[in-house]
Order: structure tokens, then C-alpha cells, then sequence
């Protein structure tokens, strides 16, 4: 009779045994997963907060007076307006204001700002460009080249270059470029 006995209690600890070590197992998968959750969602902060850097850095370099060029106030204000207009950042190839010209022999000159965008829909450039020129009245679209994307199956997008200038009387100082 004691092996009678012996038998169900080793199969009872072999049974609690394997439920165990599958609770150890489940247990460090689950903690696992909360660590990796939690380090996602420290990375997804971090990522937030230098965004947000960097584009309080590009706005502080494009309105700083010593920034270089006239005219990165309007590539902020435009960058603004395309992303408003649900432009990604990766379909602006570049915004880039021109040095002034002057206009003829006259104290007027002219600003020209360039702007690529790739892969956005008629819609987000009316979108950009209106708000744009909303923004700042004295600014007109120079001109606007569109053309299909060249490796794009979708057919309701496009590539657009559009030229938007300003003429502004030459204040006091240094002369606009002659054309």
C-alpha cells in the first residue's frame, strides 16, 4: 500500500512542479513586456521633447536677426502653413528664401522665397499656399510648376514648386542685389 501513496504524491509534485515553472516563465515574459512597454514609452517622451526642441530651435534661428538670409521668418510661417495643411515633413524638399533684388533703379525691391514640396495633393498646396498668403497680404504667388511625381502610383498627387515674392521698399542700409 505505501507505494500506492507514493505514486499520486509524485505525480502531485511533478504537476506542481511544471505549474511552476510555467508561472516563473509567464511571470518573466509579463515583466518583460512591462519593461518594454514602459522603455517604449519613455523613447515616445524623449522623441516628443526634442521635437518640440527642435522646432522651437528653427523657429529661434529663422527669426534671429543675425540668422543669415531675409526671409526665414516667411520659411517659418510657410513650414507652419504646410503642416497645418497636413504636409508631412518629409514631402517639404525645401523652403529657401532668396536674397533681395532690386527692382529696376527704384528703392523697391524684391524678395523671393522658393518652395519645393513632393507627393501632396492639389488640395495641400491651396491649403499651404492660401494660408500663406492670408498670413501676409503683400506676398503674391510668382509662380507654380506642378507635375506628377516621378515614382508614384497614386495619381491624385503631385510635385509642386511654387515661387511666392515680396516688393518692399529698400529701407536704409545695404542695397538689394542687382538682377
Amino acid at each position: 500500500m505505501r507505494t500506492d501513496f507514493r505514486r499520486p504524491a509524485l505525480v502531485m509534485l511533478a504537476l506542481v512542479s511544471v505549474l511552476s515553472i510555467g508561472a516563473l516563465v509567464s511571470w518573466a515574459f509579463e515583466s518583460g513586456g512591462r519593461q518594454s512597454a514602459r522603455f517604449a514609452a519613455e523613447d515616445l517622451a524623449t522623441n516628443r521633447r526634442l521635437a518640440g526642441e527642435i522646432r522651437q530651435l528653427r523657429l529661434t534661428a529663422q527669426s534671429s536677426p543675425e540668422g543669415g538670409k531675409p526671409g526665414l521668418e516667411l520659411a517659418a510661417r510657410v513650414e507652419s502653413a504646410a503642416l497645418a495643411a497636413a504636409v508631412r515633413s518629409d514631402q517639404i524638399l525645401q523652403i529657401d528664401p532668396q536674397e533681395p533684388v532690386a527692382v529696376g533703379n527704384t528703392r523697391y525691391e524684391n524678395t523671393r522665397t522658393r518652395i519645393d514640396l513632393r507627393g501632396v495633393t492639389l488640395e495641400q498646396v491651396v491649403r499651404t499656399l492660401h494660408a500663406t498668403l492670408t498670413a501676409e497680404p503683400s506676398l503674391s504667388v510668382e509662380r507654380l510648376n506642378l507635375r506628377p511625381p516621378a515614382h508614384s502610383a497614386d495619381d491624385r498627387t503631385w510635385d509642386a514648386d511654387v515661387v511666392v515674392s515680396r516688393v518692399t521698399l529698400r529701407q536704409d542700409g545695404p542695397s538689394a542685389r542687382r538682377p
